[in-house]
């Protein structure tokens, strides 16, 4: 166990520039190193309410049968909605009066169902690396204070990045100065430290146990942590890269390579909606 500690370096991720495409794009060879046995989708789920009540978890295969839709490996959720453009999907109404938000993007709701099964399936499971993207923003640097309104026939709509007065005009105003890297809530030297670069994205590497990933309060507890909006790591493997799952900021799903066992293990698993996906399979958007 080398303890929980911030990366000093990123010598750790090197396997990953090594085994992935060099690209930036949305591939399985792009998200995740070559030469694992499997690879496997886990898709977070949606969230549905009816009638005015609290909203419940739903799956993919739910979805699809509700909206008529055909759930499969590649799916797309906007498709699965019925959905022509999955940038601009807000809620819908399936036939059967239920209506449907989108999944989760970006973050693993899931983190502690899988947990257990990827600590099953390595010899190293007290030493592992957890990769936080550093455009997470409030982690990284101090969003600064501003806001912009728009006022219409009375109805004000808005988007906030902190608390502060409201102006009744069309336009922004920003109180502090641009955001600066070592301002939030990691410490400066390591937010300003070397990082793991891979095309398109930038991460901070952190080593763990994968323990500090499984329990309930590990939103409070981890190195990184933000409450109510710790993310769960865009990227994750043991030192004895038997595994890795990649969670894209831009996507509704979670990539996991490893050995035959453990797609096993997660297709098997009751709490989680699993199918396995080519070694080549391409995830982008395609109407």
């Amino acid at each position: 166990m080398i303890g929980v500690q911030w990366a000093l370096d990123a010598s750790a991720g090197q396997w990953i520039v090594e085994r992935t495409s060099g690209q930036f794009g949305g591939t399985v060879p792009d998200l995740l190193p070559a030469g694992f046995e499997a690879y496997v989708r886990v898709f977070h789920p949606f969230c549905r309410c009816r009638d005015g009540r609290s909203c419940e978890d739903a799956s993919w295969a739910e979805t699809a049968a509700d909206f008529g839709t055909i759930m499969h490996p590649l799916a797309q959720s906007a498709g699965l909605l019925g959905a022509a453009d999955p940038w601009s999907v807000g809620p819908v109404t399936s036939p059967s009066g239920w209506t449907y938000q989108a999944p989760s993007v970006g973050w693993m709701p899931k983190l502690q169902q899988v947990m257990p099964i990827l600590a099953a399936h390595t010899t190293t499971a007290s030493s592992a690396v957890a990769a936080i993207w550093e455009g997470w923003g409030s982690p990284v640097s101090s969003p600064g204070r501003g806001a912009w309104m728009i006022v219409a026939g009375g109805i004000q709509v808005g988007l906030l990045s902190r608390p502060l007065t409201w102006f009744r005009r069309v336009g922004w105003r920003c109180r502090d100065s641009a955001p600066r890297p070592g301002t939030g809530v990691l410490p400066a030297d390591v937010v300003n430290g070397p990082k793991l670069e891979l095309p398109g994205r930038s991460y901070i590497l952190a080593h763990l146990s994968l323990d500090e990933l499984a329990g309930d309060d590990w939103e409070q507890s981890v190195l990184w942590a933000n409450p109510p909006l710790t993310r769960t790591p865009s990227l994750l493997w043991p030192d004895d890269h038997a595994w890795m799952l990649a969670t894209e900021i831009d996507f509704d799903t979670a990539l996991i390579g490893g050995s035959s066992e453990l797609a096993e293990s997660l297709l098997k698993s009751p709490e989680l909606e699993v199918l396995e996906v080519p070694p080549t399979a391409d995830l982008r958007w395609r109407p």
